[in-house]
């Protein structure tokens, strides 16, 4: 458009000089014509004339020829304004030539931009399906949230019930208490009393040897007393064994399964819950000499080993290592799960150990006797793995 602009410009331009040039030519040879007939009117005019007419022609040549000069001066004008229109031109020639070199530029940048936008459309799209899938994970992840939600509920209100429950034997177990304290009671004062018919017994042993001496009509008396005796001996040897028995079993409590391994009655109680479940298991000490039961597991997608820490008939604490490996780019994501994982689960604790970029998962327990470790701590076991099964999903990604 710039070169037909120039081209339009420069032709009006040479028409203007054609046309000037034209006009002053024409006004010269009009006065070349004209002096010519003034000079053949002089030729053939009388000479009477001549003189005056000559005059006159010469006064009319002065002022043609100050015509001419004047028409020499326009020319000489005209010729130094078409010079500057030539310089003019060539200048807009060479801006023309400019503007085309950076009209081909722009041409080329507006190609190169095109080019740009071509790929970022296709970026846009890639972008845009990436965003779909996207969605479709989060609906996907909503709706486990909102099951995991309510198996959360079930297993609170389990628990809710089981605290109930414990905390029902727990008064059941102070009225135990309280009458193996009255039995213990009573069982003193039962020793005294065999005390004392043992002392009569022994009394009524030497008084009957000294009337078998003395007299053997009194045999059988003597006889009928040995009798009395044997089943008096009876008597309190069946009570001795039932006071025996209830001291040894707390109770109505269960003994103490010692077919099971484990410096801690509680490590017992807890090794009798899972053989009955049929758990396998292995038993060790650790370095700290405490009681320690590793038990190997399989999730959904990952693979968990459990270690139960048993310190004392009191305290159990429950380990899971190195559930994932994560690599230092997912440390964030990681973290950001693990406490989202936290704040949906109140019993377990999921933490990155910096150390080396796994995860744990840990709880510790008090209980106030052993035997609390084979139902209570049992059922922590089971509600660990439940939801380190349920919440693998979120980390699985993520593992090594």
């Amino acid at each position: 458009m710039v070169y037909f602009l120039y081209t339009a410009i420069n032709t009006i331009q040479e028409r203007k000089v054609y046309e000037m040039k034209k006009n002053t030519f024409t006004t010269i040879i009009g006065a070349l014509a004209l002096l010519a007939v003034l000079l053949l009117i002089l030729c053939v005019g009388n000479n009477a004339k001549k003189s005056t007419e000559i005059e006159t022609l010469t006064a009319a040549l002065n002022e043609k020829s100050g015509e001419v000069e004047t028409l020499n001066e326009k020319i000489a004008g005209l010729d130094s304004q078409i010079e500057q229109m030539t310089n003019d031109t060539a200048e807009k020639d060479s801006r023309i030539e400019a503007l085309t070199s950076e009209a081909a530029e722009k041409d080329s940048q507006i190609e190169a931009l095109t080019s740009e936008a071509a790929e970022k459309d296709s970026q846009i799209e890639a972008l845009t399906s990436e965003a779909a899938e996207k969605d479709g994970q989060i609906e996907k992840l909503t709706s486990d949230t909102v099951e995991k939600d309510g198996r959360i509920e079930a297993l609170e209100a389990e628990i809710d019930s089981r605290l109930t429950e414990t905390e029902t034997l727990s008064a059941d177990m102070e009225n135990k208490l309280i009458e193996i304290e009255n039995l213990k009671e009573n069982s003193a004062s039962l020793t005294e009393q065999i005390d004392a018919l043992t002392a009569e017994i022994e009394n009524r042993a030497a008084e009957t040897e000294q009337l078998s001496a003395d007299a053997e009509e009194k045999s059988e008396e003597i006889e009928a007393l040995r009798a009395e005796v044997e089943e008096k001996q009876q008597e309190i040897e069946i009570l001795n064994d039932r006071i025996t028995s209830f001291e040894g079993n707390n109770g109505n409590a269960p003994a103490v399964p010692e077919n099971y391994p484990g410096k801690y009655d509680a490590t017992k109680y807890f090794l009798q819950a899972m053989s009955e479940d049929g758990i396998q298991y292995s038993y060790s000490e650790d370095k700290n000499g405490d009681d320690r039961i590793t038990s190997v597991w399989t999730l959904s997608n990952l693979s968990a080993t459990v270690n139960v820490y048993i310190s004392d008939n009191n305290r159990v604490s429950f380990r899971i290592w190195n559930l994932i490996d994560c690599a230092e780019e997912n440390i964030l994501d990681v973290m950001v799960r693990c406490n989202y994982i936290n704040s949906e689960y109140k019993y377990v604790n999921f933490f990155l150990d910096n150390s080396d970029n796994s995860v744990t998962v840990k709880q510790d327990l008090l209980f106030s006797d052993a035997q609390e470790a084979g139902a209570a701590g049992y059922r922590m076991f089971n509600l660990m793995l439940d939801i380190a099964d349920e919440c693998d999903d979120l980390l699985a990604p993520f593992a090594k």
